[in-house]
Protein backbone atom coordinates (compact mmCIF):
# COMPACT_ATOMS: atom_id res chain seq x y z
CA UNK A 1 0.00 0.00 0.00
CA UNK A 2 1.17 3.75 -0.36
CA UNK A 3 2.05 6.03 1.94
CA UNK A 4 -0.62 7.84 3.59
CA UNK A 5 -0.64 11.45 4.03
CA UNK A 6 -2.57 13.63 6.99
CA UNK A 7 -5.39 14.29 4.64
CA UNK A 8 -5.69 10.75 4.16
CA UNK A 9 -5.48 9.73 7.34
CA UNK A 10 -8.83 12.23 8.60
CA UNK A 11 -10.43 10.91 5.39
CA UNK A 12 -9.71 7.24 6.37
CA UNK A 13 -10.80 8.06 9.70
CA UNK A 14 -14.26 9.82 8.74
CA UNK A 15 -14.89 7.23 5.85
CA UNK A 16 -14.98 4.11 9.09
CA UNK A 17 -16.50 6.65 11.76
CA UNK A 18 -19.28 7.32 9.51
CA UNK A 19 -19.86 4.16 7.89
CA UNK A 20 -23.07 1.72 8.38
CA UNK A 21 -21.57 -1.06 10.31
CA UNK A 22 -25.57 -2.43 11.40
CA UNK A 23 -25.22 -5.62 8.87
CA UNK A 24 -21.80 -6.62 9.91
CA UNK A 25 -23.08 -6.41 13.43
CA UNK A 26 -26.73 -8.26 13.22
CA UNK A 27 -24.93 -11.02 11.48
CA UNK A 28 -22.42 -11.41 14.71
CA UNK A 29 -25.33 -10.74 16.69
CA UNK A 30 -27.76 -13.75 14.77
CA UNK A 31 -24.52 -16.27 14.85
CA UNK A 32 -24.87 -15.80 18.84
CA UNK A 33 -22.43 -13.09 19.76
CA UNK A 34 -23.55 -11.38 22.74
CA UNK A 35 -24.22 -8.09 21.97
CA UNK A 36 -22.00 -6.32 24.31
CA UNK A 37 -19.24 -8.77 22.85
CA UNK A 38 -20.21 -7.55 19.47
CA UNK A 39 -20.34 -4.21 20.40
CA UNK A 40 -16.58 -4.21 21.86
CA UNK A 41 -15.52 -6.33 18.67
CA UNK A 42 -16.86 -3.85 16.33
CA UNK A 43 -15.48 -0.48 18.45
CA UNK A 44 -11.59 -2.77 17.84
CA UNK A 45 -12.42 -3.38 14.19
CA UNK A 46 -13.20 0.02 13.37
CA UNK A 47 -9.70 0.80 15.63
CA UNK A 48 -7.98 -1.86 13.60
CA UNK A 49 -9.26 -0.86 10.03
CA UNK A 50 -8.36 3.12 10.91
CA UNK A 51 -4.62 1.63 12.08
CA UNK A 52 -4.16 -0.30 8.55
CA UNK A 53 -4.95 3.04 6.75
CA UNK A 54 -2.29 4.96 8.99
CA UNK A 55 0.16 2.65 8.81
CA UNK A 56 -0.02 0.49 5.48
CA UNK A 57 3.42 -0.84 5.48
CA UNK A 58 2.99 -2.00 9.24
CA UNK A 59 2.42 -5.81 9.60
CA UNK A 60 -1.00 -6.26 11.64
CA UNK A 61 -3.75 -8.67 12.97
CA UNK A 62 -7.00 -7.85 14.45
CA UNK A 63 -6.65 -7.49 18.56
CA UNK A 64 -9.09 -10.63 19.37
CA UNK A 65 -10.81 -13.42 17.56
CA UNK A 66 -14.18 -11.96 17.79
CA UNK A 67 -12.88 -8.66 16.07
CA UNK A 68 -11.10 -11.13 13.36
CA UNK A 69 -14.58 -12.89 13.08
CA UNK A 70 -16.04 -9.43 12.24
CA UNK A 71 -13.96 -8.45 9.83
CA UNK A 72 -14.32 -12.22 8.13
CA UNK A 73 -18.02 -11.07 8.50
CA UNK A 74 -17.61 -7.73 7.09
CA UNK A 75 -15.62 -9.12 3.73
CA UNK A 76 -18.01 -12.28 3.42
CA UNK A 77 -21.36 -11.11 4.06
CA UNK A 78 -21.66 -8.37 1.08
CA UNK A 79 -18.62 -8.48 -0.85
CA UNK A 80 -19.21 -5.83 -3.33
CA UNK A 81 -19.98 -3.19 0.32
CA UNK A 82 -16.53 -4.47 1.38
CA UNK A 83 -14.70 -3.40 -1.84
CA UNK A 84 -16.59 0.14 -2.01
CA UNK A 85 -15.21 0.49 1.51
CA UNK A 86 -11.46 -0.67 0.78
CA UNK A 87 -11.51 1.76 -2.37
CA UNK A 88 -12.81 4.29 -0.20
CA UNK A 89 -10.16 3.97 3.00
CA UNK A 90 -7.46 2.60 1.48
CA UNK A 91 -7.78 2.77 -2.49
CA UNK A 92 -7.31 -0.86 -2.68
CA UNK A 93 -8.48 -4.01 -1.26
CA UNK A 94 -7.91 -4.91 1.86
CA UNK A 95 -6.53 -8.15 1.95
CA UNK A 96 -6.96 -10.45 4.81
CA UNK A 97 -3.65 -13.14 5.05
CA UNK A 98 -4.20 -14.16 8.42
CA UNK A 99 -3.97 -17.97 7.58
CA UNK A 100 -1.06 -17.45 5.34
CA UNK A 101 1.42 -15.35 7.55
CA UNK A 102 3.52 -17.80 9.83
CA UNK A 103 3.02 -17.86 13.66
CA UNK A 104 6.05 -15.89 14.21
CA UNK A 105 4.65 -13.31 11.78
CA UNK A 106 1.33 -12.89 13.35
CA UNK A 107 2.87 -12.73 16.62
CA UNK A 108 4.79 -9.70 15.68
CA UNK A 109 1.04 -8.12 13.85
CA UNK A 110 -0.61 -8.70 16.80
CA UNK A 111 2.48 -6.88 19.13
CA UNK A 112 2.14 -3.81 16.06
CA UNK A 113 -1.79 -3.98 16.29
CA UNK A 114 -1.37 -3.71 20.43
CA UNK A 115 0.80 -0.90 20.56
CA UNK A 116 -1.07 1.22 17.88
CA UNK A 117 -4.70 0.20 19.73
CA UNK A 118 -3.10 1.18 23.17
CA UNK A 119 -3.69 -2.20 24.15
CA UNK A 120 -1.27 -4.18 26.51
CA UNK A 121 0.85 -6.76 24.61
CA UNK A 122 0.08 -9.12 26.90
CA UNK A 123 -3.61 -8.91 27.11
CA UNK A 124 -5.24 -11.88 26.53
CA UNK A 125 -6.97 -10.45 23.79
CA UNK A 126 -4.26 -11.24 21.78
CA UNK A 127 -3.99 -14.67 22.08
CA UNK A 128 -4.42 -17.05 19.41
CA UNK A 129 -7.50 -17.15 17.58
CA UNK A 130 -7.57 -20.95 18.38
CA UNK A 131 -7.25 -20.55 21.67
CA UNK A 132 -10.13 -19.48 24.19
CA UNK A 133 -10.75 -15.36 23.77
CA UNK A 134 -11.34 -13.10 26.15
CA UNK A 135 -14.21 -11.61 24.64
CA UNK A 136 -15.78 -15.07 24.76
CA UNK A 137 -15.24 -16.07 28.06
CA UNK A 138 -16.96 -15.31 31.35
CA UNK A 139 -14.52 -13.15 33.30
CA UNK A 140 -14.25 -9.92 32.39
CA UNK A 141 -10.45 -8.66 31.96
CA UNK A 142 -8.77 -5.24 31.37
CA UNK A 143 -8.65 -5.70 27.61
CA UNK A 144 -12.76 -5.29 27.75
CA UNK A 145 -12.55 -1.99 28.50
CA UNK A 146 -14.55 -0.16 25.97
CA UNK A 147 -12.43 0.95 22.88
CA UNK A 148 -12.07 5.19 23.01
CA UNK A 149 -14.34 7.62 21.00
CA UNK A 150 -11.51 9.49 20.19
CA UNK A 151 -10.02 7.23 18.20
CA UNK A 152 -13.28 6.72 15.72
Amino acid sequence: MPTMSITHNQRARDVIGQFDFSPVLRRALSKGVPPHTAAIALDQLKLFLIACAEHPNTDLAPPSSACDELWHDFIVADTRSYCRFCDAVYGEYLHHNGATASPERLAAARRNSALLLGLPATTDCLRNAQEADCLREVITPDCLREASPTHV
